[in-house]
């Protein structure tokens, strides 16, 4: 076992003396951290999940007859922030949440965007599809100078504007007259399945803070993969 998060051997690593490796990731090792606390009372590091997630992979392949041994080298007093925050942990992909507890951010996130992408008014069309095309998305809130909605513009409205046979339009044209002010807003703590009524009618949600900034969007297909996406309680 060397020091995770180092790119480097440490020289006192005898690796002669090493008779198997076995891989373990972040989700592994901070469940198997979670669970030592709750089942056994151990309060444990990310490197006692590991290890643990390690050996419970090396179990398995055991006879009932074998007796395992395995150093726990950390406390978890570090990661009182981290991997035991749920908030942490979620917003991470490491934690599922239920369903019937899950707020709109909580589906927006499922995405795994880590910010929302956003346009404004002067922005250049070419500029906006490519933007659109970088992040794989199909929509972009559209914001004012204070960083607050004023609507929303589609990649596939902008493409039927610039392919257009009555008028000649230039990739350089702003995307001013292309914003849908008509879009619904939602708070990002809204209970998922009071807005999903909301969702069904207008295909996307614009999810705001408190100080009515976009945080998020929701869209039909983020509501398909959530519901299909066997998370329980």
């Amino acid at each position: 076992h060397w020091r995770i998060g180092e790119d480097f051997i440490p020289s006192t690593l005898d690796l002669s003396l090493v008779d198997e490796v076995v891989q373990v990731d972040d989700a592994e090792s901070f469940s198997w951290a979670r669970r030592l606390v709750r089942e056994e009372g151990l309060f444990c590091g990310g490197s006692s999940g590991s290890a643990l997630a390690g050996a419970m992979k090396v179990a398995r392949g055991l006879g009932p007859d074998r007796l395992m041994v395995i150093i726990f080298p950390d406390s978890g007093s570090r990661y009182l922030t981290k991997l035991y925050n749920d908030d942490w942990m979620r917003e991470h992909g490491f934690l599922e949440a239920p369903k019937s507890k899950a707020t709109a951010i909580d589906v927006a996130r499922l995405r795994g965007s880590p910010t929302l992408i956003t346009a404004s008014e002067m922005d250049r069309q070419v500029d906006v599809i490519g933007r659109m095309r970088e992040h794989g998305i199909s929509q972009l809130p559209v914001v004012d100078g204070n960083g607050k909605l004023i609507g929303i513009v589609s990649e596939i409205q902008l493409l039927e504007h610039l392919l257009a046979s009555q008028h000649k339009h230039s990739p350089d044209e702003t995307i001013a007259d292309l914003i849908d002010d008509d879009v619904k807003v939602v708070h990002q703590d809204e209970p998922f399945d009071q807005v999903l009524p909301e969702l069904l009618t207008s295909k996307v949600l614009v999810l705001i803070s408190d100080s009515q900034v976009p945080i998020g969007i929701v869209t039909m297909i983020d509501a398909l993969e959530f519901t299909t996406s066997g998370r329980t309680e």
